[in-house]
């Protein structure tokens, strides 16, 4: 998940995530964007970003600031800088955190795609 969120913003390195291969993905992808070859990815970004946004509302504060950053492609670092903690303690508690969040969320999604 920490992958996907890291690549949100560029989809081609979508492509290398075993999600992409998921049924409902597929699902997805054939009702969005059918007959793009890269349906599966753009599927697959748009569930992630719909997943992000499903999670906010769950997370504390300083946990929801943490991921719209880190969804948007800053680096832990920068945002620890921001945040007044460290890029380790941010790793180590906040980025599992948030990725469990959006893994369970994009789990639902991912289910329901008809």
């Amino acid at each position: 998940m920490d992958t996907c969120l890291r690549d949100l913003d560029r989809p081609m390195r979508l492509r290398r995530s075993p999600l992409v291969k998921l049924p409902g993905v597929h699902r997805f992808a054939k009702r969005r964007h059918p007959n793009n070859p890269h349906g599966r990815v753009l599927a697959l970004q748009e569930l992630l970003m719909r997943a992000v946004d499903v999670s906010l509302p769950a997370l504390s504060a300083r946990e929801r600031r943490f991921l719209e950053r880190y969804a948007s492609g800053e680096s832990i670092a920068a945002i620890g800088r921001e945040m007044g903690m460290s890029r380790s303690h941010l790793s180590s508690v906040y980025r599992p955190t948030v990725g469990e969040a959006v893994a369970v969320a994009l789990r639902s999604l991912v289910d329901a795609a008809p």
